[in-house]
């Protein structure tokens, strides 16, 4: 019964001259279906690129990704580099402060945690976006600066995976490693240029302000929870390097009673 009715959906047999026929709309539907499996998988290999914990010498990829996440899922398009910055604080917060977990030494978020925590007087029980808010409404200017130089690398470096070709065939041509004091300039200049490049986002002249890409809003918004649960699997991984002793760190990265559990660790 099953192949007779394939038959009948998707193949008109002319037994005169046994021409066979294709639906062609079968076919497209079908093309189209294995085009999206592509870019799913593209991104999936982008993704976990971007989010490769044996690349990483702190959190800062993680935690900005894990503030675009929350910013696309909060209906977000574009977001300021400090605002995403605070975002990055704001989920550090509890898990530094409140459970004592170590972010390593090159990690800064620590710094800025222990200033909200022991100069201006924020609960460690505070949720993520009042400290965001907190942070956004600030006049501190110590706060502000660290905040400000926390967004100064990590928005190019997340998306270097984008441009990798670009950047070996560069190096190949100059015979030598392109320094790391002009690696955020090249990356925003491809960035600016390569609009072929289904890249996260777009970062604004003033390097200030991004704007996330509608196929990876899409895609964040279409595989919300897979994502939230490889951001978890990526920081557990990361933390475990420098917390090695600590057997329950994915207990201790956000509070139990989080108002929104898609929007919290």
């Amino acid at each position: 019964m099953e192949k007779n009715f394939l038959c009948m959906a998707f193949l008109c047999i002319f037994a005169n001259n046994d021409i066979i026929k294709i639906d062609y709309k079968f076919i497209k539907g079908k093309f189209y279906m294995k085009e999206y499996d592509n870019i799913n998988t593209n991104k999936k290999i982008l993704l976990n690129k971007m989010l490769d914990p044996s690349k990483f010498t702190t959190s800062y990829k993680i935690m900005w990704f894990y503030a675009i996440y929350k910013e696309i899922l909060s209906g977000h398009k574009k977001a300021s580099i400090k605002k995403l910055s605070a975002n990055m604080v704001s989920a550090a917060y509890y898990p530094i402060e409140h459970e004592n977990l170590d972010f390593g030494k090159l990690d800064k978020l620590s710094d800025i945690t222990f200033y909200l925590k022991n100069n201006l007087k924020i609960d460690t029980l505070e949720n993520e976006d009042y400290i965001c808010g907190y942070i956004m409404g600030s006049n501190d200017e110590k706060l502000n600066e660290m905040v400000i130089k926390l967004g100064k690398y990590v928005p190019y470096r997340l998306i270097r995976p984008f441009y990798d070709d670009f950047i070996k065939d560069k190096e190949y041509k100059i015979c030598k490693k392109i320094p790391d004091s002009y690696i955020n300039k090249y990356i925003q200049e491809l960035n600016e240029e390569k609009d072929d490049i289904d890249v996260l986002y777009k970062i604004n002249k003033n390097g200030d302000m991004i704007e996330f890409c509608e196929s990876w809003i899409k895609y964040i918004m279409e595989n919300k929870n897979s994502i939230l649960y490889l951001i978890k699997h990526k920081l557990i991984s990361y933390l475990e390097t420098k917390n090695p002793n600590d057997n329950k760190i994915e207990f201790k990265l956000g509070r139990k009673l989080a108002t929104d559990k898609n929007l919290s660790f």
